[in-house]
């Protein structure tokens, strides 16, 4: 009896019907088995651009790495520790993917009645190696969320005696010389000095802006201490908050950079004292807790 045929892969036997199977693709077990061997696993193709993707982040962190090495010779930094989540976020993309590539080895020379069990324990493997690495925490991170969580909160009384003695003026439009970042952080405050080198453009002239500093804590009386001020290179801080040691020693305390050194950051501390803003006509001064508050009139 002659048969049809309906075209690649399927035959036609005149007098059966579907119900009894006698249509088949020959491609779908084909097509079935090659699906069951790529799922979940990405294709080669897709895997090749994953791995020149995560090269290509690998080798621009660490360039950014040998950059930063470099222009620590110059005694600043790329601050290249800002991308060690970049980094830790590609080596584990690349941990995976390496751990799936692995499995479509082991599926593909895998017996047919164990593939799916292959499967799945690839898929665990990789997932468990991908959270050890996603959870990896740099000493120095440890570090910075430990202080932030021990860190005050916001300094409420500082921030009331600045509004009441500037008359209401926009933070906007004032200077503030402090070491106290947090007052910066809750009111956008122009900071006359960058709480280190580090995070300070090289226009900024931080070097020269603490030497400006120290001469002022050397001055002698009001009116020479507002003379320096405006006889500064720099627009002179409207306001200044220090920290009250003692009842006559107020203090800024100065990060010194010292790159490439290891340590490379000393604190070294500006000693400022009543005396030198004793002219009401000249500073308004108001202690709040162990600071003092400080505004040119």
């Amino acid at each position: 009896m002659a048969r049809r045929r309906l075209g690649r892969g399927h035959v036609r036997h005149p007098g059966r019907g579907p119900g009894r199977g006698e249509d088949h693709n020959l491609d779908d077990d084909d097509n079935t088995s090659a699906s069951a061997l790529a799922w979940p696993l990405p294709s080669t193709g897709r895997a090749l651009v994953l791995a020149r993707c995560v090269t290509l982040i690998v080798v621009a962190v660490f360039s950014w790495f040998l950059l930063s090495g470099l222009r620590a010779a110059t005694g600043s930094t790329l601050l290249p520790f800002r991308m060690i989540p970049l980094l830790t976020l590609a080596l584990a993309l690349a941990g995976v993917v390496g751990a799936l590539m692995l499995a479509r080895w082991a599926v593909a020379v895998a017996p047919s009645d164990t593939r799916g069990k292959v499967i799945a324990a690839a898929v665990v493997v990789a997932g468990l190696a991908a959270i050890q690495m996603v959870q990896h925490v740099s000493e120095e991170d440890a570090e910075f969320a430990t202080t932030a969580r021990n860190t005050a909160t916001m300094p409420t009384d500082v921030l009331t005696a600045l509004d009441e003695m500037t008359d209401g003026r926009d933070p906007s439009d004032m200077v503030l010389l402090t070491d106290d970042a947090t007052l910066i952080t809750y009111r956008p405050y122009f900071s006359f000095q960058a709480p280190s080198q580090a995070y300070a453009t090289p226009a900024a002239q931080y070097e020269e802006r603490i030497d400006e500093i120290r001469g002022w804590s050397q001055t002698d009386s009001p009116a020479e201490l507002a003379a320096e001020f405006e006889a500064s290179e720099f627009r002179a801080p409207d306001v200044l908050v220090l920290d009250r040691e003692a009842p006559d020693r107020w203090v800024f305390t100065a990060i010194i950079n010292e790159m490439p050194r290891e340590h490379n950051n000393s604190r070294e501390e500006l000693v400022f004292g009543p005396q030198q803003f004793a002219d009401p006509d000249l500073f308004d001064v108001r202690e709040v807790g162990d600071q003092v508050v400080v505004v040119r009139r």
